[in-house]
């Protein structure tokens, strides 16, 4: 399963993101937005930032779908080998928990934006950020390629925030063996 996230007008503050399943199987299949927030312990309406949800095959055809509740979406996939999810996400909160879009970072925490398939939670699946050139990315998930992430399963994915900017200020130290990475976002002056 693939994730792919851009955007073009970062004043708007909406995400463009597309989900991509393969080896679809099955004449409907489920799609759900998490509704439960790591670390808070509580349930979000991440549902509420979403908006231009729509469903094609691998040919770009439009998919019959209905929302079955207010974070779950039900697709007709007869004869689908491949199911792309297209939407908007409205990020303009900034706080640790939320996703956030301006002209100088996208910071994003995939539990609020990113779907998936209940039946397949338990599968690897890629990240690709479209970025300008100059933007580094500070993130826990693996690096496979320049601006693409790779995560064990949907769990690790939903556990990784990531911040995209080009004013990033990172250090890495090393203390008894293990490796520390500090990244900083916009004009403080740390102390290295």
């Amino acid at each position: 399963m693939r994730y792919l996230l851009s955007y073009n007008r970062p004043h708007d503050h909406f995400i463009d993101i597309e989900f991509i399943a393969d080896q679809i199987k099955g004449s409907e299949t489920l799609v759900q937005l998490p509704s439960w927030r790591p670390g808070r312990y509580e349930l979000g309406n991440f549902a509420k930032n979403v908006q231009k949800w729509a469903a094609y095959d691998e040919q770009g055809n439009a998919l019959a779908f209905r929302k079955v509740s207010k974070d779950c979406w039900k697709v007709q996939t007869r004869g689908v080998k491949e199911l792309h999810i297209r939407y908007n996400y409205y990020a303009a909160e900034l706080n640790a928990g939320s996703s956030f879009l301006d002209e100088t970072q996208l910071y994003v925490n995939p539990v609020n934006c990113c779907v998936f398939i209940p039946d397949r939670i338990g599968e690897a699946c890629t990240l690709e950020l479209a970025l300008p050139e100059s933007y580094k990315v500070a993130c826990g998930m693996k690096e496979i390629g320049k601006n693409i992430f790779e995560a064990k399963d949907f769990h690790e994915l939903a556990d990784s925030p990531f911040i995209a900017s080009n004013t990033l200020q990172h250090n890495l130290f090393v203390l008894d063996g293990v490796e520390f990475n500090l990244w900083f976002q916009g004009e403080c002056k740390p102390e290295w």
